[in-house]
């Protein structure tokens, strides 16, 4: 159990991981957990603790850093997606032999203007898997055949995007849009098939990680200067505003909401994950990993009638690497509903309204003086490590 907080206990220890671990994703059932690091991708059986086999990871591929779950509506079996660090796109699809289940890479291609894969989302409605890299490629693909299809691809150099979304920030864009989260300049990027840019939402923050409510229609962004905030959508007002200490240099956290949506967790620099009630103002709980260690990458699901978080150590020295698994207490606060994955239909952003600094034309591929400097500031490490100026 937490010594901070007995809300909440330890459901599991995975070992298996080497190295930093940058990806934490559940499946839409809660029964699977993907997991992603500098050794590569594994998936992990939740009921039964223990991981699955996967196909060996080719070292050109280099770390995996984004991953989001893939399986469409129509089909039987769990697949998922995930980027690595080299710029590759992978696909497993699940197979059943006997009692033994396992995956099988199904697909993977190299991004054009190669570089880190920063983030990844999938639409289920529509079977569309979105990809960018930290170069500002993004790729829209259609996974609803049984060979991927390209949709469109398009490129900026200001921008290095942080979260990706299906759906549009106005009533009167296409529904097939994908909305950009750009890092460092803390816009909101809507841009429709073909690459066109629609319009644009300035925050006025940096953008270190998105979780998305499809039930409230609110967002919880990552301020690494401060911590996680919330957005109401219909009007894009932060409602909210969370704090983590930060006690090293400023970095992105992952942040995911929790406990039917009515929770924040939110990563740390110093081995603690935070779990902000959004209906109070109470202290965070704080769930420690056992080490004063960066734990940027957390998670949420809600599996067998409670809410599960995740977490890693994110940091260079990370070794072995173990992801702990907190489930709720019974007689705790109430778990209901399942927090999805990151990726918004196109009905639930069709109703943002108002505020938006609207531009039409080309998704922007302005030299910008102030983003090369801010790249070049970064480690050469992987994007969850980048120092925020």
């Amino acid at each position: 159990m937490s010594k901070h907080n007995p809300a909440y206990v330890i459901h599991a220890m995975l070992p298996g991981h080497s190295g930093p671990v940058m990806a934490l994703v559940a499946s839409e059932d809660g029964s699977l957990l993907a997991s992603g690091g500098a050794d590569g991708t594994r998936v992990w059986d939740l009921k039964s603790k223990r991981s699955l086999q996967v196909p060996a990871v080719p070292r050109i591929r280099a770390a995996t850093t984004a991953i989001t779950w893939t399986k469409r509506t129509d089909a039987q079996c769990e697949s998922l997606a995930f980027g690595t660090q080299t710029g590759y796109v992978v696909c497993y699809t699940q197979k059943n032999t006997g009692s033994t289940t396992c995956f099988e890479e199904s697909h993977c291609h190299r991004m054009p203007n190669p570089s880190e894969v920063t983030c990844i989302a999938f639409d289920t409605l529509s079977a569309r898997l979105a990809v960018a890299n930290r170069n500002g490629t993004v790729q829209v693909w259609s996974l609803a055949g049984e060979n991927p299809a390209g949709l469109f691809t398009t490129s900026s150099d200001v921008i290095v995007p942080r979260a990706l979304a299906f759906g549009r920030l106005e009533e009167t864009e296409p529904e097939d849009g994908v909305l950009v989260f750009g890092l460092y300049e803390g816009n909101v990027y809507s841009v429709k098939a073909g690459g066109i840019m629609a319009s644009k939402w300035c925050i006025g923050a940096h953008i270190g990680s998105v979780a998305f409510d499809s039930k409230s229609k609110t967002i919880c962004m990552d301020d690494p200067l401060q911590g996680p905030r919330i957005y109401r959508l219909q009007d894009r007002t932060c409602t909210k505003a969370f704090s983590v200490p930060v006690t090293r240099t400023m970095r992105c956290r992952q942040v995911a909401f929790a406990n039917g949506d009515k929770s924040i967790v939110s990563g740390s620099d110093h081995g603690m994950v935070y779990v902000h009630n959004r209906g109070s103002q109470e202290a965070p709980s704080r769930l420690s990993i056992g080490e004063n260690d960066w734990v940027q990458t957390v998670g949420s699901t809600e599996y067998a009638g409670a809410t599960m978080i995740f977490a890693a150590k994110s940091g260079l020295g990370a070794g072995k690497n173990s992801i702990v698994v907190w489930r709720a207490r019974k007689g705790g606060r109430k778990c209901s509903g399942l927090s999805k994955n990151s990726a918004f239909g196109p009905k639930i952003l069709s109703d943002w309204a108002g505020n938006s600094n609207k531009s039409e034309g080309e998704f922007p591929a302005m030299n910008c003086e102030r983003q090369q400097e801010e790249r070049s500031v970064t480690t050469p490490n992987v994007l969850c490590r980048a120092v925020v100026p």
